[in-house]
């Protein structure tokens, strides 16, 4: 029966040398990484993964407070612009102009982009002030291919 706590496995057990002798385990991850913890961390649950765990929270976290930053505050990116001006013209319902060149052409809107997170997880932050969101193919909809 294998040894858990969190995303770690213990596989072994040693103590180090010197003044303190700490109990340590060796650990696989579940994303496959081997790292030697501190046993108490291990069982105290300071020490739950490898670091993937902390990156991938810190990722989340930062892309949720920057939604969040960006939608509340007013102070809008040029990245969440671009995706509320291309939401609007394509699924809109209040701008009859753009909805004209854009719906009733059949210009739509990826609905995986529905979420502005997996939009820029996609199109990443601009390059420079000069660069725009645009399509390549002009009669095809937003999309990552497109």
């Amino acid at each position: 029966m294998e040894e858990r706590y969190g995303r770690l496995v213990v596989l072994a057990r040693f103590r180090t040398s010197g003044r303190f002798g700490w109990l340590m385990y060796t650990c696989r991850c579940d994303c496959g990484t081997v790292k030697n913890h501190r046993a108490g961390h291990v069982r105290g649950g300071k020490a739950r993964s490898c670091g993937c765990l902390r990156r991938e929270l810190t990722i989340r976290l930062n892309l949720e407070r920057m939604v969040h930053e960006e939608s509340s505050i007013g102070k809008r990116t040029a990245e969440y612009r671009a995706w509320c001006s291309a939401r609007s013209r394509t699924i809109g319902k209040r701008c009859l102009k753009s909805g004209e060149l854009y719906q009733g052409r059949g210009i739509g809107f990826d609905p995986r982009w529905n979420d502005f997170a997996v939009f820029l997880a996609d199109m990443g932050r601009k390059p420079s002030p000069k660069h725009s969101l645009d399509r390549i193919d002009n009669d095809k909809g937003y999309s990552p291919q497109n």
